[in-house]
Formats: C-alpha cells, structure tokens, sequence
C-alpha cells in the first residue's frame, strides 16, 4: 500500500492487517502507482484504490485471464453512490470502461507495465486513460490483447474459481465479506469465528494472522517503561490517564495510533508520546511490558504478537480475540477491572521479572568454586 501524504490513520490501519507500506509524498497518482510498481516483487501488478470497492473475483478473474494470453485487464470496481447525479455519472463511465477499459482494478503483467513505461506522473488527471491506452496497443503488438472483465465475466469466473474471505473484525464491515457467499470463511481468531454468523456454502474456520519472526539486532537495554500503542478511548486511554496519575514512580510510553493524542498527555512527567512510526521492533525490545487496555471487541490485535516476539508480555483486558492473543504468556483482566487492579498486575509483570532475574543469584556457588579448583569436589580428599 501507498501512503500519498495522507493525514488520517490509514496507512497505520493497513499496516496493522501485515500490509507492506511504503510512503510516497508527491501528490500524484501517477507517481503513487510507478511507485508501487517499484516496490512490487511479483509477475503481475493489480492496481485499486482506497475508496474501490472490487468484486470479490476479481483478482482470480484477472488472473485467469492473463493465463489463458492476455497482457493483462481491467475490471469495472462497484461504484454505490447515495446522489443521483453521482449515479449518472458512474453509469457514463460504466458504459466507457465498457470500450475502453477502467480506471480502478487494471492488471497487468509487470513486463508490461515496464515496456509501456508506467504511468505519466505528470498527468493531473486521466492517467489511467492514458495509461490503459497504451497497454491496449501494447497487448495488440505483441499478440497478446488486454481483456476487459464486466461484471458478468466475473460472475462467470466464480464457479470455478475458489474463494475465501477474511473476517478480520466483528463489525459489520469485517463480517461483510460473508455477503459474498465465499466457501471460506477465514477468521482471524476463534472469536471472531465464534461471532461470525452461519453462512450456506461458507465454511468457517480460524486463520490467524502471519508474523514474521524478528530479524537478528543488536541487543538493547530494557528499560523499567511500560508500553502502549494507540491511546484513544477506544483503546482505553480513559483508564490509562488515570493509571498515569495513580503510578507516578511508573515511566509510560505512548505511541501514536490513529490520531494524534499528543496534547491529552503532555502534563504527565511520567509520559513519553512517541509520533506514529512504522516500525516498532526498536521499541517492543526496549520496553518490559505492553498494556493493551482496550474497551471494544479487538479481533486480535497484532501487537500482543509482535511484542511477544521480542520478549514482552502484554496486560489486556478479557475483551474480543485480546486473551486468545496474549494466552499463558501475560495478563488478562476483567474489562472492568479498575485502575488498582491494573497498577497491582504491572507491578506484579515487573516483580516477575525481577524475581527470575534474582532466582539466577540463588543456585548454589559451590560447584562453581569446585570448577575453579578452590574447593574441592566431594569425591576429593581435602587438606
């Protein structure tokens, strides 16, 4: 995904599902895409944008086509507006992509895309038109025509194509791909499944989320911080204020999630608001502990895992996939629990890890002085 110079929290969002991010500050679509292309590893590019919403075949229906000869395609994505003007208008351009091919949901080969050079990033607009006229010739040179998907070839796509849908929260949104009738349904934790409602011809079943193991770094010095990421009232911000108060001995670091919370904390001594960063592995290795204190139904939040892979545990509350993510290795507490009870289970994490760091101290030292021929073993007479 590429983050245009957005101001929202999209591209945090995305990067919360394990989507690759990469930034790209000129504001240009064009340019948006040529980037994307550089950064892709695969042999076929798909492009859509952000407020797309494609069919659910699309990408196999692309895909197949390309197998069967074509350079590469376009599929009409599925425009709803609520105005009628707005309606009109998508209707005009559903009969031009009929023709020529779309704007959203264009495929192809990234030879191609190579050999027609991209797009024009100095193109305000219709660099999509510009663009998909020039892998249309391309396609006709070569032999190998671009192939222009309408709804109905998609359709046909589905009998024999398999599909599967990911039921990544239990929002309407994250349930909505069941709509869709896929045959499988892949949750992303056992309480989303368990939420997830019956669907005829949709299996059900769990498929977490994939984590890469951290790669080799060198060793950092824990601190005595704790750690939170995303400190808004949804995530249990109004409990972490008064923890922060209640436990003015105890160093917190916030970090910044969907919006900017900065000034909400900047009275605190004890508070360290870190801006949103992309990559968190340096802060998951520096910090004891995460508090993951939500208050709404998180499906399974990816940075229980990402910080367990480090070394740090996590306290969090007993809402949605969040003890399911955190399992024997942390803290989970009531989501009533109130501000004593989550200062006494940090102190208790911290004690822990205290009290191992001790118990290493406390092994007996006389086979130790026995490997350094100071006293002798037993089996050893003595003088």
């Amino acid at each position: 995904m590429v983050d245009n110079a957005s101001t929202d929290a999209t591209a945090h969002m995305a990067a919360t599902f394990g989507v690759r991010v990469i930034s790209e500050s000129v504001r240009s679509i064009g340019r948006v895409r040529n980037s994307a292309a550089a950064a892709a590893h695969g042999r076929r590019l798909f492009f859509t944008d952000a407020d797309v919403a494609l069919p659910m075949e699309a990408i196999t229906a692309a895909a197949a086509a390309m197998d069967t000869g074509a350079v590469g395609g376009a599929i009409p994505p599925l425009y709803t507006p609520k105005r009628l003007g707005a309606r009109l208008l998508c209707a005009y351009w559903d009969h031009y992509r009929t023709a020529h091919g779309g704007a959203q949901g264009v495929a192809q080969f990234a030879t191609a895309f190579k050999e027609v050079g991209g797009y024009q990033d100095d193109l305000f607009m219709s660099e999509d038109v510009d663009f998909f006229a020039r892998l249309t010739a391309h396609g006709r040179a070569t032999a190998a025509p671009v192939a222009i998907l309408d709804d109905l070839r998609v359709r046909q796509a589905r009998p024999t194509a398999l599909i599967a849908g990911i039921l990544h929260s239990v929002s309407k949104t994250g349930l909505g791909v069941l709509a869709g009738h896929p045959h499988h349904g892949l949750a992303v934790s056992e309480f989303v499944r368990r939420r997830a409602p019956q669907t005829d011809g949709t299996h059900l079943a769990v498929l977490h989320p994939p984590f890469a193991p951290p790669q080799p770094s060198h060793p950092m010095t824990r601190t005595r911080s704790v750690l939170m990421v995303n400190p808004i009232p949804a995530k249990g911000s109004d409990l972490l204020h008064q923890l922060i108060r209640a436990m003015p001995e105890q160093h917190f670091t916030l970090v910044e999630g969907w919006w900017n919370t900065a000034d909400q904390f900047t009275a605190y001594p004890n508070t360290t608001f870190v801006a949103r960063v992309y990559d968190m592995n340096p802060l998951y290795r520096s910090h004891r502990l995460l508090l993951v204190p939500s208050t709404v139904e998180d499906a399974f939040p990816r940075v229980i895992i990402e910080a367990a892979l480090h070394g740090t545990p996590s306290i969090g509350t007993d809402r949605g996939g969040i003890p399911e993510a955190i399992g024997p290795a942390g803290i989970v507490l009531p989501h009533t629990a109130g501000p004593q009870a989550w200062a006494d289970a940090i102190r208790t994490a911290l004690g822990e890890q205290a009290r191992q760091h001790a118990a290493s101290f406390t092994r007996p030292r006389l086979p130790d002085l026995e490997t350094l021929g100071i006293y002798p073993a037993t089996n050893t007479s003595s003088t």
